[in-house]
């Protein structure tokens, strides 16, 4: 997930932490 998309979905698990909004 690219910090740059707003539109990028990612799943819970993610190693973000965030959900929706990358």
């Amino acid at each position: 997930c690219e910090l740059v998309f707003e539109n990028c979905f990612v799943p819970q698990d993610n190693v973000l932490g965030q959900e929706g909004k990358g």
